[in-house]
Protein backbone atom coordinates (compact mmCIF):
# COMPACT_ATOMS: atom_id res chain seq x y z
CA UNK A 1 0.00 0.00 0.00
CA UNK A 2 1.70 3.72 -1.34
CA UNK A 3 0.82 6.50 0.71
CA UNK A 4 1.10 10.23 -0.05
CA UNK A 5 -1.22 13.03 1.09
CA UNK A 6 -2.00 13.88 -2.84
CA UNK A 7 -1.58 11.44 -5.25
CA UNK A 8 -3.39 12.81 -8.09
CA UNK A 9 -4.38 9.58 -10.36
CA UNK A 10 -4.90 11.65 -13.53
CA UNK A 11 -8.63 12.61 -12.73
CA UNK A 12 -9.13 12.50 -8.88
CA UNK A 13 -6.82 13.12 -5.37
CA UNK A 14 -6.60 10.07 -3.13
CA UNK A 15 -4.45 9.39 -0.22
CA UNK A 16 -3.42 6.37 -0.91
CA UNK A 17 -2.94 3.26 -3.51
CA UNK A 18 -3.36 -0.82 -3.26
CA UNK A 19 -0.57 -2.26 -4.96
CA UNK A 20 -0.01 -6.20 -6.40
CA UNK A 21 2.99 -6.97 -4.95
CA UNK A 22 3.71 -9.71 -7.22
CA UNK A 23 2.35 -8.10 -10.33
CA UNK A 24 2.80 -4.46 -10.14
CA UNK A 25 -0.56 -3.75 -10.70
CA UNK A 26 -3.42 -1.58 -8.73
CA UNK A 27 -5.66 -3.62 -7.14
CA UNK A 28 -7.63 -0.80 -5.34
CA UNK A 29 -7.40 3.06 -5.48
CA UNK A 30 -8.56 5.32 -2.36
CA UNK A 31 -8.17 3.73 1.24
CA UNK A 32 -12.09 3.54 2.17
CA UNK A 33 -13.34 0.24 3.42
CA UNK A 34 -9.02 -1.10 3.29
CA UNK A 35 -8.11 -2.26 6.72
CA UNK A 36 -5.38 -4.12 6.06
CA UNK A 37 -1.88 -2.26 6.83
CA UNK A 38 0.88 -4.52 6.11
CA UNK A 39 3.69 -3.30 3.15
CA UNK A 40 2.82 0.25 3.82
CA UNK A 41 5.09 2.46 2.04
CA UNK A 42 5.41 6.33 2.85
CA UNK A 43 6.21 7.91 -0.94
CA UNK A 44 8.46 10.64 -0.38
CA UNK A 45 7.50 14.55 -1.59
CA UNK A 46 4.26 16.72 -1.91
CA UNK A 47 2.33 14.80 -4.60
CA UNK A 48 2.36 11.74 -6.46
CA UNK A 49 1.39 11.08 -9.90
CA UNK A 50 1.41 8.95 -13.36
CA UNK A 51 4.60 8.76 -14.94
CA UNK A 52 5.59 10.76 -18.10
CA UNK A 53 4.84 9.42 -21.58
CA UNK A 54 7.05 11.23 -24.12
CA UNK A 55 5.22 10.87 -27.13
CA UNK A 56 7.59 12.19 -29.09
CA UNK A 57 11.40 11.47 -29.01
CA UNK A 58 14.75 10.57 -30.33
CA UNK A 59 16.47 9.44 -27.54
CA UNK A 60 18.69 6.19 -28.88
CA UNK A 61 19.89 8.74 -31.27
CA UNK A 62 22.10 9.31 -28.59
CA UNK A 63 22.94 5.61 -27.72
CA UNK A 64 24.39 5.09 -31.80
CA UNK A 65 27.58 3.38 -31.41
CA UNK A 66 28.56 4.48 -28.30
CA UNK A 67 29.10 8.28 -29.90
CA UNK A 68 30.91 11.68 -28.34
CA UNK A 69 29.31 14.38 -28.57
CA UNK A 70 31.06 17.28 -30.09
CA UNK A 71 28.96 19.93 -28.58
CA UNK A 72 30.21 19.09 -25.14
CA UNK A 73 33.55 18.45 -26.07
CA UNK A 74 35.19 20.58 -28.61
CA UNK A 75 35.41 24.54 -27.81
CA UNK A 76 34.26 26.69 -30.68
CA UNK A 77 37.44 28.81 -31.22
CA UNK A 78 39.85 29.06 -33.93
CA UNK A 79 41.73 26.06 -32.92
CA UNK A 80 38.00 23.95 -32.51
CA UNK A 81 39.68 21.58 -35.91
CA UNK A 82 42.89 20.94 -34.14
CA UNK A 83 40.85 19.93 -31.00
CA UNK A 84 38.51 17.67 -33.47
CA UNK A 85 41.51 16.07 -34.89
CA UNK A 86 43.30 15.27 -31.46
CA UNK A 87 39.59 13.56 -30.20
CA UNK A 88 39.51 11.83 -33.41
CA UNK A 89 43.25 10.11 -32.55
CA UNK A 90 42.17 9.26 -29.02
CA UNK A 91 39.01 7.58 -30.05
CA UNK A 92 41.26 5.35 -32.96
CA UNK A 93 43.49 4.45 -30.55
CA UNK A 94 41.03 3.85 -27.88
CA UNK A 95 38.37 2.00 -29.79
CA UNK A 96 39.90 -0.57 -31.38
CA UNK A 97 37.37 -1.76 -33.79
CA UNK A 98 33.94 -0.91 -35.13
CA UNK A 99 32.95 2.81 -36.56
CA UNK A 100 34.21 5.42 -34.61
CA UNK A 101 30.77 8.14 -33.96
CA UNK A 102 30.59 11.77 -33.51
CA UNK A 103 27.71 13.89 -32.79
CA UNK A 104 26.61 17.41 -32.31
CA UNK A 105 29.21 18.87 -35.13
CA UNK A 106 28.09 22.39 -36.47
CA UNK A 107 29.95 23.81 -39.26
CA UNK A 108 29.73 27.04 -37.27
CA UNK A 109 32.44 25.22 -35.40
CA UNK A 110 34.47 23.76 -37.43
CA UNK A 111 33.82 23.93 -41.00
CA UNK A 112 33.02 21.18 -43.39
CA UNK A 113 36.14 21.19 -45.74
CA UNK A 114 37.66 20.64 -42.22
CA UNK A 115 36.00 17.81 -40.88
CA UNK A 116 36.43 15.91 -44.45
CA UNK A 117 39.96 16.47 -44.44
CA UNK A 118 40.28 15.71 -40.85
CA UNK A 119 37.80 12.37 -41.28
CA UNK A 120 39.65 11.00 -44.68
CA UNK A 121 43.39 11.36 -43.14
CA UNK A 122 43.30 10.13 -39.78
CA UNK A 123 40.94 7.30 -41.15
CA UNK A 124 43.51 6.14 -43.87
CA UNK A 125 46.33 6.45 -41.38
CA UNK A 126 45.19 3.70 -39.53
CA UNK A 127 44.11 0.93 -42.07
CA UNK A 128 40.68 2.46 -43.47
CA UNK A 129 38.70 2.46 -40.66
CA UNK A 130 35.36 3.70 -40.30
CA UNK A 131 34.56 7.31 -39.10
CA UNK A 132 30.92 8.92 -39.00
CA UNK A 133 30.94 12.54 -37.58
CA UNK A 134 26.88 13.32 -37.32
CA UNK A 135 25.75 17.23 -37.92
CA UNK A 136 23.54 18.04 -35.00
CA UNK A 137 20.24 18.57 -37.02
CA UNK A 138 20.78 14.71 -38.47
CA UNK A 139 20.42 15.79 -41.94
CA UNK A 140 23.61 15.46 -43.07
CA UNK A 141 27.18 13.80 -41.95
CA UNK A 142 30.78 13.39 -42.58
CA UNK A 143 31.92 9.34 -43.48
CA UNK A 144 35.06 7.93 -44.41
CA UNK A 145 36.15 6.20 -47.18
CA UNK A 146 36.08 2.93 -45.70
CA UNK A 147 32.68 2.97 -44.42
CA UNK A 148 30.93 4.17 -47.50
CA UNK A 149 32.75 1.59 -49.20
CA UNK A 150 31.06 -0.82 -46.88
CA UNK A 151 27.53 0.44 -46.96
CA UNK A 152 26.88 2.08 -50.04
CA UNK A 153 26.29 -0.50 -52.59
CA UNK A 154 23.21 -1.93 -50.19
CA UNK A 155 22.15 1.63 -49.39
CA UNK A 156 21.96 2.75 -53.47
CA UNK A 157 20.54 -0.77 -54.14
CA UNK A 158 17.43 0.36 -52.30
CA UNK A 159 17.33 3.54 -53.95
CA UNK A 160 14.33 2.05 -55.74
CA UNK A 161 11.66 1.77 -55.47
CA UNK A 162 11.16 4.06 -53.06
CA UNK A 163 12.92 6.81 -54.67
CA UNK A 164 14.51 7.67 -51.34
CA UNK A 165 16.14 11.01 -51.45
CA UNK A 166 19.77 12.17 -50.76
CA UNK A 167 22.87 12.73 -52.03
CA UNK A 168 26.63 11.36 -51.39
CA UNK A 169 29.47 13.68 -52.76
CA UNK A 170 33.30 13.62 -51.33
CA UNK A 171 32.45 11.67 -48.35
CA UNK A 172 29.41 13.79 -47.34
CA UNK A 173 25.98 12.05 -46.94
CA UNK A 174 22.74 13.58 -46.18
CA UNK A 175 18.82 13.00 -45.81
CA UNK A 176 17.54 9.57 -46.83
CA UNK A 177 20.83 7.74 -46.91
CA UNK A 178 22.52 8.95 -44.23
CA UNK A 179 19.36 7.18 -42.11
CA UNK A 180 20.00 4.06 -44.13
CA UNK A 181 23.63 4.28 -43.07
CA UNK A 182 23.10 4.95 -39.47
CA UNK A 183 20.37 1.61 -39.68
CA UNK A 184 23.83 -0.45 -40.92
CA UNK A 185 26.16 0.62 -38.60
CA UNK A 186 27.82 -2.18 -36.49
CA UNK A 187 27.67 -1.68 -32.85
CA UNK A 188 29.40 -2.52 -29.57
CA UNK A 189 26.91 -3.85 -27.08
CA UNK A 190 29.30 -3.24 -24.33
CA UNK A 191 28.86 0.69 -25.14
CA UNK A 192 25.45 0.56 -26.39
CA UNK A 193 24.39 -0.48 -22.46
CA UNK A 194 26.41 1.88 -20.94
CA UNK A 195 25.02 4.63 -22.98
CA UNK A 196 21.59 3.07 -22.08
CA UNK A 197 21.74 2.99 -18.74
CA UNK A 198 23.33 6.57 -18.52
CA UNK A 199 20.52 7.64 -20.99
CA UNK A 200 17.66 6.18 -18.86
CA UNK A 201 18.46 7.34 -15.63
CA UNK A 202 18.78 10.78 -16.83
CA UNK A 203 15.24 10.70 -18.51
CA UNK A 204 13.90 8.71 -15.61
CA UNK A 205 15.11 11.60 -13.22
CA UNK A 206 13.02 13.80 -15.02
CA UNK A 207 9.86 11.60 -15.24
CA UNK A 208 9.72 10.19 -17.89
CA UNK A 209 8.55 6.23 -17.71
CA UNK A 210 7.61 5.64 -21.22
CA UNK A 211 9.25 6.36 -24.74
CA UNK A 212 7.48 6.36 -28.14
CA UNK A 213 10.97 6.47 -29.99
CA UNK A 214 9.63 6.83 -33.26
CA UNK A 215 13.27 6.80 -35.18
CA UNK A 216 14.59 4.78 -37.62
CA UNK A 217 16.08 1.31 -35.97
CA UNK A 218 17.93 -0.97 -38.72
CA UNK A 219 19.02 -4.20 -37.55
CA UNK A 220 21.92 -4.42 -35.96
CA UNK A 221 20.75 -1.91 -33.57
CA UNK A 222 17.02 -3.80 -33.74
CA UNK A 223 18.98 -7.39 -32.57
CA UNK A 224 21.28 -5.32 -29.72
CA UNK A 225 18.51 -3.36 -27.73
CA UNK A 226 16.72 -6.97 -27.97
CA UNK A 227 19.34 -8.67 -26.13
CA UNK A 228 19.71 -5.77 -23.69
CA UNK A 229 16.08 -5.80 -23.18
CA UNK A 230 15.89 -9.31 -22.21
CA UNK A 231 18.69 -8.96 -19.98
CA UNK A 232 16.72 -5.81 -18.24
CA UNK A 233 18.95 -3.11 -19.20
CA UNK A 234 16.36 -1.55 -21.11
CA UNK A 235 14.08 -0.24 -18.40
CA UNK A 236 11.84 2.13 -19.69
CA UNK A 237 9.19 0.81 -22.19
CA UNK A 238 9.78 2.16 -25.23
CA UNK A 239 7.53 2.18 -28.96
CA UNK A 240 10.18 2.15 -32.15
CA UNK A 241 9.26 2.84 -35.76
CA UNK A 242 10.90 1.52 -38.96
CA UNK A 243 10.92 2.94 -42.67
CA UNK A 244 8.78 1.42 -45.88
CA UNK A 245 12.32 0.33 -47.02
CA UNK A 246 12.64 -1.50 -44.15
CA UNK A 247 10.13 -3.86 -44.87
CA UNK A 248 11.67 -4.68 -48.02
CA UNK A 249 14.81 -6.13 -45.64
CA UNK A 250 12.43 -8.08 -43.85
CA UNK A 251 11.84 -5.90 -40.46
CA UNK A 252 8.25 -6.44 -39.54
CA UNK A 253 6.30 -5.79 -36.31
CA UNK A 254 7.33 -7.68 -33.17
CA UNK A 255 7.85 -7.77 -29.69
CA UNK A 256 11.89 -7.11 -29.13
CA UNK A 257 12.23 -8.15 -25.46
CA UNK A 258 9.84 -7.26 -22.47
CA UNK A 259 9.98 -3.62 -23.14
CA UNK A 260 10.66 -2.84 -26.48
CA UNK A 261 7.88 -3.33 -28.72
CA UNK A 262 8.41 -2.09 -32.79
CA UNK A 263 4.68 -0.98 -34.56
CA UNK A 264 4.87 1.83 -35.99
CA UNK A 265 5.90 2.59 -40.06
CA UNK A 266 7.27 5.90 -40.28
CA UNK A 267 7.04 8.72 -43.01
CA UNK A 268 9.09 12.14 -43.43
CA UNK A 269 7.41 15.81 -44.14
CA UNK A 270 10.42 17.42 -42.41
CA UNK A 271 12.08 21.07 -42.29
CA UNK A 272 8.92 23.20 -43.47
CA UNK A 273 8.86 25.20 -40.37
CA UNK A 274 11.46 27.68 -41.67
CA UNK A 275 13.18 28.55 -44.51
CA UNK A 276 14.00 25.24 -45.87
CA UNK A 277 11.70 22.77 -48.36
CA UNK A 278 10.02 19.99 -47.15
CA UNK A 279 9.13 16.43 -48.45
CA UNK A 280 8.00 12.99 -48.10
CA UNK A 281 10.82 10.49 -48.63
CA UNK A 282 8.54 8.10 -50.87
CA UNK A 283 7.54 11.00 -53.29
CA UNK A 284 8.67 12.58 -56.60
CA UNK A 285 6.76 15.29 -58.62
CA UNK A 286 4.01 16.78 -56.83
CA UNK A 287 4.36 19.89 -55.43
CA UNK A 288 2.26 21.72 -52.45
CA UNK A 289 2.65 25.69 -51.90
CA UNK A 290 1.16 27.26 -48.32
CA UNK A 291 2.04 30.45 -49.15
CA UNK A 292 4.61 31.05 -46.41
CA UNK A 293 6.98 28.29 -46.81
CA UNK A 294 7.66 27.81 -50.61
CA UNK A 295 7.20 24.59 -51.94
CA UNK A 296 6.31 21.33 -50.13
CA UNK A 297 5.99 17.64 -51.63
CA UNK A 298 3.28 15.99 -51.10
CA UNK A 299 3.26 12.16 -50.18
CA UNK A 300 2.37 9.74 -52.72
CA UNK A 301 -0.76 8.51 -50.79
CA UNK A 302 -1.11 5.52 -53.24
CA UNK A 303 1.92 4.70 -51.89
CA UNK A 304 1.26 5.03 -48.24
CA UNK A 305 -1.79 3.02 -48.70
CA UNK A 306 0.31 -0.01 -50.25
CA UNK A 307 2.79 0.12 -47.30
CA UNK A 308 0.19 0.52 -44.62
CA UNK A 309 -2.52 -1.96 -46.00
CA UNK A 310 1.12 -4.44 -46.14
CA UNK A 311 2.61 -3.45 -42.15
CA UNK A 312 -1.19 -3.92 -40.86
CA UNK A 313 -1.23 -7.54 -42.53
CA UNK A 314 1.90 -8.46 -40.91
CA UNK A 315 0.64 -7.04 -37.68
CA UNK A 316 1.56 -3.38 -36.90
CA UNK A 317 -1.25 -0.85 -35.56
CA UNK A 318 0.55 2.46 -36.41
CA UNK A 319 1.68 5.00 -39.24
CA UNK A 320 3.03 8.60 -38.13
CA UNK A 321 4.37 11.15 -40.23
CA UNK A 322 6.95 14.03 -38.95
CA UNK A 323 5.71 16.83 -40.59
CA UNK A 324 6.61 20.06 -39.39
CA UNK A 325 5.14 23.28 -40.26
CA UNK A 326 1.84 24.49 -41.49
CA UNK A 327 1.99 23.21 -45.67
CA UNK A 328 3.62 19.87 -43.79
CA UNK A 329 0.42 19.13 -41.42
CA UNK A 330 -1.54 20.35 -44.28
CA UNK A 331 0.08 17.45 -46.53
CA UNK A 332 -0.42 14.84 -44.16
CA UNK A 333 -3.56 15.65 -43.12
CA UNK A 334 -4.71 15.32 -46.94
CA UNK A 335 -2.98 12.21 -47.06
CA UNK A 336 -3.95 10.71 -44.29
CA UNK A 337 -7.97 12.01 -45.56
CA UNK A 338 -7.27 9.45 -48.84
CA UNK A 339 -5.87 6.55 -46.83
CA UNK A 340 -9.16 6.57 -44.44
CA UNK A 341 -11.11 7.51 -47.54
CA UNK A 342 -9.24 4.44 -49.06
CA UNK A 343 -10.46 2.15 -46.44
CA UNK A 344 -8.17 2.00 -43.69
CA UNK A 345 -9.73 -0.52 -41.06
CA UNK A 346 -10.37 -0.31 -37.16
CA UNK A 347 -7.80 -0.92 -34.76
CA UNK A 348 -5.25 0.91 -36.89
CA UNK A 349 -3.60 4.31 -35.80
CA UNK A 350 -2.19 7.48 -38.12
CA UNK A 351 0.17 10.01 -36.13
CA UNK A 352 1.46 13.59 -36.49
CA UNK A 353 4.50 13.62 -34.99
CA UNK A 354 4.59 17.62 -35.10
CA UNK A 355 1.30 19.91 -34.32
CA UNK A 356 3.12 22.90 -33.73
CA UNK A 357 2.22 24.87 -35.75
CA UNK A 358 -1.33 24.06 -37.71
CA UNK A 359 -3.98 26.36 -38.96
CA UNK A 360 -7.12 26.31 -37.00
CA UNK A 361 -9.19 24.31 -39.95
CA UNK A 362 -6.78 21.22 -39.10
CA UNK A 363 -7.56 21.50 -35.95
CA UNK A 364 -10.72 21.39 -36.30
CA UNK A 365 -10.98 18.55 -38.52
CA UNK A 366 -8.67 16.36 -37.01
CA UNK A 367 -11.15 16.62 -34.00
CA UNK A 368 -14.19 15.53 -35.83
CA UNK A 369 -12.38 12.86 -36.88
CA UNK A 370 -11.32 12.14 -33.53
CA UNK A 371 -15.23 12.39 -32.42
CA UNK A 372 -16.06 9.80 -34.73
CA UNK A 373 -13.68 7.44 -33.21
CA UNK A 374 -10.99 7.61 -36.07
CA UNK A 375 -7.64 6.57 -34.00
CA UNK A 376 -5.56 9.92 -34.71
CA UNK A 377 -2.89 10.79 -32.62
CA UNK A 378 -1.35 13.99 -32.01
CA UNK A 379 1.76 15.32 -30.78
CA UNK A 380 2.97 18.72 -30.02
CA UNK A 381 5.95 20.17 -28.25
CA UNK A 382 5.34 22.64 -24.97
CA UNK A 383 8.69 23.52 -24.89
CA UNK A 384 8.90 24.97 -28.77
CA UNK A 385 7.39 27.93 -27.57
CA UNK A 386 10.90 28.87 -26.10
CA UNK A 387 12.34 28.79 -29.58
CA UNK A 388 10.25 31.42 -31.49
CA UNK A 389 12.37 34.20 -31.33
CA UNK A 390 14.61 32.11 -33.46
CA UNK A 391 12.14 31.86 -36.37
CA UNK A 392 10.61 35.71 -36.03
CA UNK A 393 13.13 37.10 -38.77
CA UNK A 394 11.82 33.98 -41.18
CA UNK A 395 8.24 33.73 -40.64
CA UNK A 396 5.32 35.67 -40.85
CA UNK A 397 3.12 36.51 -37.75
CA UNK A 398 0.25 34.85 -39.20
CA UNK A 399 2.05 31.64 -39.39
CA UNK A 400 3.87 32.16 -35.60
CA UNK A 401 0.34 32.71 -34.28
CA UNK A 402 -0.39 29.14 -34.87
CA UNK A 403 2.53 27.78 -32.79
CA UNK A 404 0.61 25.24 -30.26
CA UNK A 405 -2.98 26.97 -29.78
CA UNK A 406 -3.47 24.82 -26.98
CA UNK A 407 -6.85 27.25 -25.86
CA UNK A 408 -8.18 26.54 -28.76
CA UNK A 409 -7.13 22.76 -29.30
CA UNK A 410 -9.14 22.40 -25.82
CA UNK A 411 -12.39 24.50 -27.42
CA UNK A 412 -12.52 22.39 -30.10
CA UNK A 413 -11.60 19.30 -28.14
CA UNK A 414 -8.51 17.52 -29.67
CA UNK A 415 -7.25 15.06 -27.80
CA UNK A 416 -3.16 15.82 -28.31
CA UNK A 417 -0.43 14.34 -26.43
CA UNK A 418 3.09 15.75 -24.94
CA UNK A 419 6.62 15.43 -26.70
CA UNK A 420 9.72 16.38 -26.17
CA UNK A 421 11.36 15.76 -29.91
CA UNK A 422 14.41 15.05 -27.40
CA UNK A 423 17.41 15.28 -27.01
CA UNK A 424 17.58 17.87 -28.77
CA UNK A 425 14.82 20.27 -27.33
CA UNK A 426 14.03 18.57 -24.22
CA UNK A 427 15.11 17.01 -20.58
CA UNK A 428 13.55 19.37 -18.53
CA UNK A 429 9.91 18.01 -19.25
CA UNK A 430 8.89 20.26 -16.28
CA UNK A 431 10.10 23.19 -17.69
CA UNK A 432 8.36 22.42 -20.74
CA UNK A 433 5.16 22.37 -19.13
CA UNK A 434 5.88 25.90 -17.62
CA UNK A 435 6.30 27.09 -20.88
CA UNK A 436 2.61 26.12 -22.12
CA UNK A 437 0.99 27.10 -18.63
CA UNK A 438 2.67 30.33 -18.36
CA UNK A 439 1.77 31.92 -22.07
CA UNK A 440 0.45 35.31 -22.35
CA UNK A 441 -1.17 35.28 -25.96
CA UNK A 442 -4.48 33.89 -24.74
CA UNK A 443 -3.37 30.29 -25.80
CA UNK A 444 -1.94 29.24 -22.44
CA UNK A 445 -3.09 25.97 -20.78
CA UNK A 446 -4.43 25.17 -17.52
CA UNK A 447 -1.79 23.17 -15.34
CA UNK A 448 -3.78 19.86 -15.25
CA UNK A 449 -4.66 19.90 -18.52
CA UNK A 450 -1.26 20.18 -19.44
CA UNK A 451 -0.23 16.99 -16.75
CA UNK A 452 -3.41 15.13 -18.65
CA UNK A 453 -1.69 15.18 -21.88
CA UNK A 454 1.84 14.35 -20.75
CA UNK A 455 0.80 11.42 -17.90
CA UNK A 456 1.56 7.43 -19.21
CA UNK A 457 -1.76 6.60 -18.17
CA UNK A 458 -4.64 7.18 -15.26
CA UNK A 459 -3.91 5.33 -12.23
CA UNK A 460 -6.58 3.13 -11.87
CA UNK A 461 -7.26 -0.48 -10.95
CA UNK A 462 -5.90 -2.99 -13.40
CA UNK A 463 -3.55 -0.41 -14.18
CA UNK A 464 0.34 -0.69 -13.88
CA UNK A 465 1.93 1.52 -10.94
CA UNK A 466 3.60 3.43 -12.72
CA UNK A 467 4.42 6.75 -10.65
CA UNK A 468 6.59 9.38 -9.84
CA UNK A 469 6.64 11.55 -6.45
CA UNK A 470 7.26 15.30 -7.04
CA UNK A 471 8.59 17.80 -4.43
CA UNK A 472 5.96 20.25 -5.07
CA UNK A 473 2.23 20.44 -5.43
CA UNK A 474 2.17 21.74 -8.73
CA UNK A 475 -1.77 21.57 -9.19
CA UNK A 476 -2.33 23.27 -5.71
CA UNK A 477 0.62 26.10 -6.74
CA UNK A 478 1.80 26.29 -10.53
CA UNK A 479 4.20 29.24 -9.69
CA UNK A 480 7.11 26.70 -9.49
CA UNK A 481 6.24 24.05 -12.14
CA UNK A 482 9.16 24.75 -14.57
CA UNK A 483 11.93 24.05 -11.17
CA UNK A 484 9.89 20.81 -10.06
CA UNK A 485 11.76 18.25 -8.86
CA UNK A 486 11.44 14.13 -9.40
CA UNK A 487 12.16 12.05 -5.97
CA UNK A 488 11.31 9.02 -6.89
CA UNK A 489 10.30 7.04 -10.14
CA UNK A 490 8.14 3.74 -10.24
CA UNK A 491 7.41 1.27 -13.39
CA UNK A 492 5.40 -1.40 -12.94
CA UNK A 493 5.31 -0.96 -8.81
CA UNK A 494 9.10 -1.08 -9.17
CA UNK A 495 11.54 1.77 -8.13
CA UNK A 496 13.34 2.24 -10.70
CA UNK A 497 14.93 5.38 -9.83
CA UNK A 498 15.44 8.09 -6.76
CA UNK A 499 17.04 11.44 -6.14
CA UNK A 500 20.27 11.32 -3.73
CA UNK A 501 18.77 11.87 0.25
CA UNK A 502 14.97 10.98 -0.89
CA UNK A 503 13.33 7.59 -0.39
CA UNK A 504 10.51 6.03 0.73
CA UNK A 505 9.63 5.38 4.48
CA UNK A 506 8.25 1.37 4.80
Amino acid sequence: MYLCRRIWTGEEFVSGIVVDNATGKIIKVGLDGYDDTADVVELPGCMVMPGIADRHTHWLFELVGGSQSLARTTVFHDDAARDFRILLKLRLASQQSGTVIFTDWSDAAIPLAQVREIVRTESRKRLGREVLVLNRSWHNAVASDALLARVMPSISAMIQPYRLQGTCRNNIIDEDLLIQLIARLELNKDVLRVALRNRQQLMLSRGITRCFDKMILGFPLLEMLYELSMSGDLVIPTDGAIQPWMMMEGAQPRQYGPNLRVRWLKYFADGAFGNRKARMCTQQGLTYSDGSEGILMLPDTAQMQRDINRWREMGGDGACVHAIGPGAVMATHQAFTQILDGGLGAGFTLGFEHFEACPITEVHHVAELQRRGVRIEVCSQPGFNDDLASYADRLPPAVLAMVNRYADFDLLGLHWSFGTDGPITGDRTFAAFAQAVSRLDGEAIRVERMLQAAIDRVLTVGAPFTAISIDRDVLADPSGLADTQVLETWIGGRKVWQREGSASES
